[in-house]
């Protein structure tokens, strides 16, 4: 259960997209009466003067002092904006060199961190301004060990009032299901549970009907309904139905050695998937809970 006092980590890099991708996590956190946690990791070459790209470009380096500032003014800002809004805002920051799975994974039981905010691989941000790029935010995805949620690149305010959980009748397991919904319990979301199936048989429909009468005795959350439907694509079928149902989030589950886990866990798999929602995803990771 996301209770106070615990944190919501937002990873920044203060290219536009990250702007709305860190705005977009402070005003969660206030939604759920969490802290919030600004992380910036970025490289940074022996020269300072610069340093020579594949296209021939020089690119100069902020210095660390000056990367240290805009955290310290943009945590401030946070504040003051929640001030206004008439609530306050516990931020605070971590300035790391490189890309480090294993450092984060410690802040995030250090900090007893509930959820990591991050922008989708499409949006990569420009060599020396931050290294929460494609291949980076994969490794997130898939070695995190905690939920992240991908923002895609037009994500607005978050409005969280429509959310659907995509499951899989062969793998899911109550504990993860419980711990998105103490997520989200705070922002009162109607959940729409998804279960795709290639053919709507009476096979099919039998295990749809026993996993929901499972659910039910098992979660404690009354905004449900229940969904059995018929697409060959689950992506695809995951965006018509959100874009139908004006979906506000998507979440989804990996579980080992079933198919969320071969559309999450493989790289190129993963990338497909949080480029084509064009909604935020939750990623709850189902191995850990």
């Amino acid at each position: 259960m996301l209770l106070m006092n615990q944190t919501i980590l937002c990873t920044a890099d203060f290219t536009d997209y990250s702007s709305k991708v860190v705005q977009y996590a402070s005003d969660l956190a206030l939604s759920l009466n969490a802290d919030l946690l600004l992380y910036h990791s970025s490289y940074v070459p022996v020269t300072v003067s610069g340093a020579e790209f594949p296209d021939g470009k020089k690119k100069a380096f902020k210095g660390s002092h000056e990367i240290q500032e805009q955290l310290i003014d943009l945590c401030n800002s946070l504040k003051a904006e929640a001030k206004r809004k008439g609530k306050s805002s516990k931020c605070d920051y971590i300035k790391d060199e490189g890309f480090n799975i294993g450092g984060i994974n410690e802040v995030v039981q250090q900090r007893r961190v509930s959820l990591i905010i991050t922008g989708a691989p499409s949006a990569n941000t420009s060599a020396g301004e931050g290294v929460f790029s494609g291949d980076t935010v994969l490794s997130l995805l898939e070695n995190s060990e905690c939920p992240v949620l991908v923002l895609p690149v037009d994500s607005t305010l978050p409005k969280v009032n429509k959310v659907v959980y995509s499951i899989d009748i062969s793998g899911f397991k109550f504990q993860t299901i419980n711990q998105t919904l103490d997520l989200l319990k705070p922002l009162r979301p109607d959940i729409s549970f998804l279960y795709f199936t290639e053919e709507a048989d009476s096979k099919e429909i039998a295990k749809f009907d026993a996993a929901k009468t499972a659910i039910l005795e098992n979660i404690y959350y009354e905004n449900t309904q229940f969904r059995l439907i018929t697409a060959s694509n689950l992506i695809k079928g995951l965006n018509e139905y959100a874009d139908k149902n004006q979906a506000d989030m998507v979440v989804m589950a990996t579980y080992k050695r079933n198919l969320l886990d071969k559309l999450v866990i493989n790289k190129s798999h993963t990338k497909k998937m949080v480029q084509s929602l064009r909604v935020p995803v939750l990623i709850m990771k189902g191995q850990h809970y």
